[in-house]
């Protein structure tokens, strides 16, 4: 599954529009809208984004504007989600454009269960391991009306809002998920789509070990032929770039006969090798 960080909407229903941006907000996903134009459609190139709702209404009547769209997919990999009303009746016409379908809907459920089906959320399994912590703290979980008016803690409730790229963030080591980039001691890494795909997986969930054929297939969607030896070439690669020494990787730790896990206690083992 794709890791979603952008979302860009298409004049869809005004309700639909808030409450999805409401949602991206509390899921650290940028959202932009704009009109389906030729304006909007540099826009949305511009930001390059991993999920585009547009109206198929709209987009049926400006079948010109489809060769863009398409070069659009093509460049970036976008999936395009066309939003139906629930009483039309929908037709395959546009199955070379549209990759899903999906009933306009206020349900912040439905939308969070559309997306959570065919995309990774960067703080999703982070969310439910705080919610474990939370409530096994007893008392310690309730902030007093104090603490959280002194600036000392929020509420419960924004506790998902607060922790950005916490999950992949420590002083030696930070993904920009907003410029697709990676900073390793303060300095700039440079990697391939590839690469920074593969390291953006692994640091969604850092208590967790992802199995090679997880990877590959999150790597290479369409790609049948992918295989381990594919997937063994890229890990060097991204290990000659992040590893002091590629054979004895600190941070991307192979858990053998398991996967791969992203290690951010790598600077406390680096640290006491200075020391």
């Amino acid at each position: 599954m794709r890791v979603i960080s952008n979302v860009f909407v298409f004049e869809a229903d005004y309700i639909f529009s808030a409450v999805l941006k409401g949602y991206c907000y509390a899921n650290k996903v940028n959202f932009s809208e704009k009109g389906f134009d030729d304006e909007g459609i540099e826009e949305a190139i511009k930001v390059g984004p991993s999920l585009i709702f547009l109206p198929i209404d709209i987009l049926r009547s400006n079948q010109s504007k489809t060769e863009v769209l398409k070069a659009l997919k093509g460049n970036d990999g976008t999936v395009i989600c066309g939003l139906l009303d629930s009483d039309v009746i929908d037709s395959d016409d546009l199955d070379d454009l549209i990759d899903i379908r999906l009933v306009t809907t206020s349900d912040i459920s439905e939308i969070d269960a559309f997306i959570k089906r065919h995309f990774l959320l960067l703080n999703y399994g982070l969310q439910d391991r705080r919610c474990t912590e939370r409530r096994s703290m007893g008392d310690r979980r309730v902030a007093s009306i104090a603490d959280i008016l002194g600036g000392t803690r929020r509420p419960t409730g924004l506790s998902h809002q607060t922790y950005d790229d916490d999950a992949c963030k420590n002083e030696r080591l930070r993904i920009d998920h907003r410029n697709k980039c990676l900073f390793l001691n303060g300095k700039k890494v440079d990697l391939t789509r590839k690469e920074y795909a593969l390291f953006e997986l692994l640091s969604t969930d850092t208590d967790r070990v992802f199995a090679a054929d997880e990877i590959i297939d999150y790597l290479w969607p369409e790609n049948n032929r992918a295989t381990k030896s594919d997937l063994y070439q890229y890990m060097h690669l991204l290990r000659k770039k992040v590893e002091k020494d590629p054979n004895n990787p600190r941070w991307i730790l192979t858990i053998k006969g398991f996967g791969y896990r992203l290690n951010l206690n790598a600077s406390e083992i680096l640290r006491e090798e200075v020391l």
